[in-house]
């Protein structure tokens, strides 16, 4: 009886070994991508005017809901207020909700399959694109890290002191992102299909949790209709079209997932889909995520950010679809052959250079945004697509030339959406230039040698809002070309002048 007890030991520790090998994956990972997205700093610079007084506002006097995570926006003033730089807090808070993936993982891969739940956190921590976004700055980890607690505590036993606290987890999960809602459906939905008894019967004990993620989503709805003007964020007018090239894009989008990302975590659990409300129910929850990708048009980032959420209970779902197709050998050769693959994707060279590529794009925009605020008077109005770090270091007025942050332009209706760079395919340059900015960018960069005027131009014709300033005409009339040494090279920019007879 000793020898078994000492095995069922030894079993145990070896299986959470593979949870901490898991943790230190992402970790590493993070730590080796060292990510950082120029999107972040959106979020910051709404939280820092908000702390100073100015509201939860991108441009002081103007409110536009030009973020899509309000908690991300709370997290973030809270690190300011206690003195804490966003970007450490973001950070840490983006490898926690990673940490919490993989932990998530083997728990709910345990109730499911405990053979293989081992496999579950490996899994989640070799996939390249939980260890990338855990350090770039925005709330993709840990939105990712609540729902996979989340999913974790509903497919749980649970008793009174944890209903409370699963409502709790759906209503920060609302608060995240918006497609949080559509998972907390899916939870409603899997808990009143899996409970006997009558409709009264089974929805009793749900009440606490639905009410707590109810309210707190109602009060947030009604906050942002009263405080923006409109029940939905700006980005979501920005980003979003009713166009079949769109959802063309998403599609394409979701299928580059499956080949190339994440095709054993999605294609596994296929092969053995079970009846169980709870393998439904992350089988459901990993539906929803990308649906809503597809919807949207997928996303112009790295690693298929929109779907690392989807990572926990995909791999959930392939390690128990492992542990229930094969025993013995065949499965532990499986097993092998798919961490192996996904051991390959961190390695990918092309998501090494494309990572090293936007790293150097957010450390010249930071640059520039010291830059600027060196050089041009407090409250001096710029334009550019760049809206991160550049408004934030500069502290400076800012249009956003693709109008995440500017209801007008999010508002225009674009034939061609769906056809170009999610996010950048939205403009006016008409509004733009009545606007009579001082500063132009029509391309955010510093280039190694000064940069000639022509061939800034010519880069101003792939963006419908930076093409449509440059082509109207006065925008020739009334701006001028000028170049700036900023930290190692130059920059080139667009200054107003003043024309004739303004008085100025």
């Amino acid at each position: 009886m000793g020898d078994t007890r000492g095995r069922g030991a030894l079993a145990l520790d070896v299986t959470w070994l593979a949870v901490v090998a898991g943790v230190a994956l992402v970790v590493a990972q993070a730590l080796w991508f060292h990510h950082l997205v120029d999107d972040s700093f959106i979020t910051f610079r709404y939280a820092r005017n908000w702390v100073e007084g100015h509201g939860v506002v991108f441009n002081p006097g103007e409110r536009v809901e030009g973020y899509t995570s309000f908690l991300w926006v709370v997290t973030s003033a809270g690190s300011l207020l206690l003195g804490v730089s966003p970007l450490a807090a973001a950070r840490v808070l983006g490898v926690a909700g990673a940490a919490a993936c993989v932990v998530a993982a083997f728990v709910m891969a345990r109730r499911l399959a405990p053979r293989s739940a081992w496999l579950a956190p490996l899994l989640v921590g070799l996939h390249s694109g939980l260890g990338l976004w855990a350090w770039a700055g925005m709330e993709t980890t840990f939105f990712a890290g609540l729902v996979a607690l989340a999913f974790a505590l509903h497919l749980a036993e649970h008793g009174r002191l944890t209903r409370p606290l699963e409502g709790v987890l759906w209503l920060a999960v609302c608060l995240t992102r918006p497609e949080g809602g559509l998972l907390f459906a899916v939870a409603l939905v899997s808990a009143l299909a899996a409970r006997p008894g009558g409709a009264l019967a089974r929805l009793r004990p749900l009440l606490v949790p639905l009410a707590i993620a109810a309210v707190g989503v109602l009060a947030h709805l009604l906050w942002r209709r009263a405080y923006y003007g409109a029940w939905l964020p700006n980005t979501f007018y920005a980003k979003t079209g009713a166009t079949t090239a769109q959802l063309a894009r998403g599609a394409r989008y979701l299928g580059d997932f499956v080949l190339h990302s994440g095709g054993l975590l999605a294609l596994l659990p296929v092969l053995a889909c079970r009846a169980d409300w709870r393998w439904r129910t992350l089988a459901a929850g990993a539906g929803a995520l990308a649906l809503f990708a597809v919807l949207v048009g997928g996303d112009n980032m790295l690693a298929h950010r929109f779907l690392v959420p989807a990572l926990p209970l995909l791999a959930t779902l392939a390690a128990t679809a492992l542990g229930e197709l094969l025993g013995g050998l065949r499965a532990r050769v499986l097993a092998v052959a798919a961490l192996a693959l996904l051991l390959c994707r961190v390695g990918d060279r092309d998501l090494g250079r494309d990572v090293a590529r936007w790293n150097a794009s957010a450390r010249d925009w930071i640059q520039i945004g010291h830059w600027l605020r060196g050089h041009e008077p407090p409250g001096t109005l710029i334009a550019l697509g760049a809206v991160g770090a550049v408004p934030y270091y500069s502290r400076l007025p800012t249009i956003d030339l693709f109008g995440l942050t500017d209801a007008h332009i999010a508002a225009r209706e674009v034939a061609s959406l769906g056809s170009g760079f999610a996010g950048h395919e939205k403009g006016d340059g008409a509004y733009v230039l009545s606007r009579q900015p001082a500063l132009i960018f029509g391309r955010v960069q510093i280039y190694p040698m000064v940069p000639a005027e022509e061939p800034i131009l010519g880069l101003m014709s792939e963006t419908l809002g930076e093409r449509e300033v440059r082509d109207h005409p006065s925008f020739a009339r009334d701006y001028r070309f000028e170049t700036a040494h900023v930290g190692r090279g130059h920059i080139a920019l667009f200054r107003r002048v003043s024309p004739a007879g303004d008085g100025r």
